[in-house]
């Protein structure tokens, strides 16, 4: 268990490097908004709440989609209680929240307005850090959906 969280960690940490990247050149774009060469796409309506939707559906809806689909096919049987299918489902996790996040980013790139900013942020802070592949988490998905063998639980 403990290679399919190091294994998620770096897939988190590879993930994140865009965020990090951008900001750190955050003061180009700074200095690119302090010269009044906005982008001015984001200023329409029909932007604004394309991103929010956007925003919402990576960063809740698709997770938590993706959370009831895997539980309902380990009931049904559908999956086995393997630890690879488990280790696809929290990449899958990882997809959705790093592009809500991804989206906020472009949408402050693009000039949205503040307050709908705000929530995309939010949305996007919140859905990476509650899928951070920690080893608390990692176990008590695996103990609550009894995934892997026995001596891995006792670890």
């Amino acid at each position: 268990m403990d290679e399919i969280i190091y294994k998620l960690k770096k897939k988190y940490l590879l993930l994140i490097l865009p965020i990090i990247i951008y900001v750190l050149s955050d003061s180009i774009l700074f200095s690119i908004q302090k010269l009044n060469l906005k982008f001015e796409i984001g200023s329409s309506r029909i932007m604004i709440v394309l991103f929010l939707i956007g925003a919402a559906l990576f960063d809740i809806i698709l997770p938590m989609w993706n959370k009831i689909i895997f539980i309902n096919k380990i009931k049904e049987n559908k999956a086995t209680k393997e630890i690879q299918n488990y280790f696809n489902y929290q990449k899958t996790l990882l997809y959705f929240s790093f592009t809500g996040a991804y989206l906020a980013i472009i949408a402050y790139v693009i000039s949205i307005p503040k307050i709908p900013l705000f929530i995309m942020l939010l949305g996007g802070i919140y859905s990476l850090y509650f899928y951070y592949p920690s080893k608390k988490r990692i176990h008590f998905d695996q103990n609550m959906l009894n995934i892997g063998s026995a001596d891995e639980k006792n670890k």
